[in-house]
């Protein structure tokens, strides 16, 4: 192999590690989430915030809960239908976990009526 085609490759190469990288670091973070959300779970009230659409991404709900004082806030994807059964300022249960509070799962299927 020549010099010319292995200097070709190098970018190549570091752009394939580089989405490696970025590919276990999603997967781990989505494993540790749901890890902590089953070892250690804990429910509290949450508040819908806002809902929106990305385009070519999908649809969106942003929610707010307390726990212990500290405020936080999660993100869930939703399909449209899911989308139309829920409105600003509507309150569900969130199951967060015990051991580090920003991880969280809003529960549509717990409604808290007002």
């Amino acid at each position: 192999m020549n010099r010319k085609n292995k200097s070709e490759k190098k970018p190549f190469l570091i752009l394939t590690l580089i989405c490696l990288c970025v590919l276990t670091y999603g997967i781990y973070s989505h494993y540790s989430k749901k890890n902590e959300l089953e070892k250690v779970p804990e429910t509290t009230i949450g508040t819908i915030d806002k809902k929106y659409s990305i385009i070519s991404r999908g649809y969106y709900i942003n929610y707010n809960y307390e726990v212990d004082g500290q405020k936080y806030s999660g993100t869930e994807k939703l399909n449209k239908t899911e989308l139309e059964k829920v409105n600003v300022g509507d309150k569900f249960k969130v199951t967060y976990s015990e051991n580090n509070p920003k991880y969280s799962e809003i529960l549509f299927e717990n409604r808290i009526e007002k």
